[in-house]
């Protein structure tokens, strides 16, 4: 919403049209806006994982612990998957219509009720309750060590840029957030001397 994004000066109010480009603010701006919404879609059993625009709405399954989905053929032989994907198109059609009044856009890629996706660079699948890293990923994530292997001078910022990518997909890969620390630790080492 435009009118929400504006600066008062000399007596002028001037509007954005949207935040600015690495604005701290604007990510902060709507989850606050978006923290209503949030709550009511708690009520859906639905839970929200949300980066700045990026929104992700996971519907757990009516069976409970004891259902296994991988056993139960699915939406169209399961009354428990088929609850579950009925409640997740209600959530949809719950954050479409709360999007529409706050004067928000959903995006052209979202994608609809399903049981895996991709979200933040991350593959997911709720039926084996995993992240799982993309091929083309996990090889970006090779190159970059290997070159920082190879390298004869690295900075301290080529070093910081690489951990932090491994430490986002440490949710893929085991073992990852023990060498980030340590990266972490001589990182800052550099820094102080």
């Amino acid at each position: 919403n435009k009118t929400m994004f504006g600066v008062r000066w000399r007596d002028q109010l001037y509007r954005y049209a949207a935040p600015c480009f690495g604005s701290k603010h604007g990510g902060n701006v709507l989850e606050t806006l978006l923290a209503q919404v949030w709550r009511k879609l708690k009520t859906f059993g639905c839970n929200v994982c949300s980066w700045v625009d990026d929104v992700i709405c996971v519907v757990e399954n009516s069976g409970g612990a004891d259902h296994d989905p991988m056993q139960c053929g699915g939406e169209s032989r399961c009354p428990h998957c088929k609850e579950t994907f009925e409640r997740a198109r209600t959530v949809e059609k719950l954050v479409d219509q709360e999007f529409e009044e706050l004067g928000l856009l959903t995006s052209e890629k979202r994608v609809p009720p399903s049981q895996s996706g991709e979200f933040l660079g991350l593959c997911w699948d709720t039926v084996q309750g995993a992240f799982i890293l993309k091929q083309e990923k996990a090889e970006t994530l090779a190159e970059g060590a290997r070159k920082l292997a190879q390298s004869v001078s690295v900075t301290a910022r080529e070093c910081a840029q690489w951990r932090g990518k491994m430490q986002w997909y440490s949710v893929c890969l085991e073992g990852v957030r023990i060498l980030t620390r340590r990266l972490t630790e001589w990182i800052l080492s550099l820094i102080h001397i």
